[in-house]
């Protein structure tokens, strides 16, 4: 497999977008043709662990698209590890399901794909020949791919589905209830690709990219990195742990947020109504991720488009 077998997908976080496939593998020192490369600029502190877990490094990262176009201040910086375990309850995270992050870092839907908000990486701090649990992702194939055409709610935690990580809970969960939704689902893993990573590779990858994490082998922990980066003027994406949108997922926080106000989610980072963020298309998109929420509000001060 080629080191960098995906490209372009994130320029627009400083420029221009032209398609792309959704996330990029490269290796310390490489620079991407997604505009990031390791080395200047953003730094970001982070303790760094070896095999033994008790030595911590600090590295320096850069991100060329915040130099250009004034946007992608760094958003997040999260360590933590995965261990090997024989778990299979619903929640499990031993091997999850595939879905998207969008739905616990923002209460809103995904952009235009020409147009990301957000990239996100994991940096990866051990031998993962040794320990497993490497990302799973599914490459775009181009604008008119089935399995990345917008509103992605065909996961759990989004539209109503419950929210189950476990891959096997899940898919039983669709097959029984929506099979035209299982059998999207199916495309899915057929199409999974897998990178074998070493320690210090990292995967860009965006908040609308299909990946999912794999079983790390019995008795081996697996540690990593994720950091991300948003447009200088996304107020509306908040980090993972801990975050606004973090509990998203199992219907309470979903429920509270239809309920409110738009200017009691404008306290939320979203963009309040008239706001030049919102157009038809993206109201479409909340819309069907939350269906009893009241879009008039913002749909009155859209005006002629």
């Amino acid at each position: 497999m080629a080191e960098l077998w995906l490209h372009r997908s994130l320029r627009s976080l400083g420029g221009e977008s032209r398609g792309g496939l959704g996330a990029a593998h490269v290796r310390p020192g490489q620079e991407t043709q997604l505009g990031l490369r390791v080395g200047r600029r953003v730094r970001v502190s982070y303790w760094s662990r070896d095999r033994s877990c008790d030595r911590a490094r600090a590295v320096d990262w850069s991100n060329e698209a915040a130099a250009r176009g004034g946007g992608g201040p760094a958003d997040q910086s999260d360590a933590w590890l995965k261990a090997g375990n024989k778990d299979n309850n619903p929640q499990s995270n031993k091997d999850q399901r595939f879905h998207m992050d969008y739905g616990n870092h923002t209460f809103l839907h995904p952009p235009e794909w020409e147009q990301p908000e957000a990239v996100a990486a994991i940096v990866y701090l051990s031998d993962m020949e040794k320990t497993g649990g490497g990302t799973a992702v599914v490459p775009r194939t181009g604008p008119d791919d089935e399995l990345y055409q917008p509103p992605y709610i065909k996961m759990p935690g989004q539209a109503g589905h419950p929210f189950i990580n476990d891959r096997d809970h899940c898919e039983a969960y669709f097959a029984e209830h929506f099979p035209e939704i299982a059998k999207f689902r199916e495309k899915l893993y057929q199409r999974q690709v897998i990178p074998r990573y070493n320690k210090g590779d990292v995967l860009f990858y965006r908040y609308d990219t299909w990946h999912r994490g794999t079983p790390v082998r019995p008795n081996q922990v697996r540690c990593v990195m994720n950091l991300a980066w948003k447009r200088k003027h996304s107020h509306w994406f908040g980090v993972w742990n801990p975050g606004w949108a973090t509990k998203n997922y199992y219907g309470v926080t979903e429920k509270l947020f239809t309920e409110l106000s738009p200017a009691q989610r404008a306290t939320l980072g979203v963009p309040l109504p008239g706001d030049s963020y919102w157009d038809r298309r993206k109201l479409g998109y909340l819309q069907a991720r939350y269906s009893d929420i009241d879009i008039r509000p913002y749909l009155d001060k859209l005006g002629d488009e």
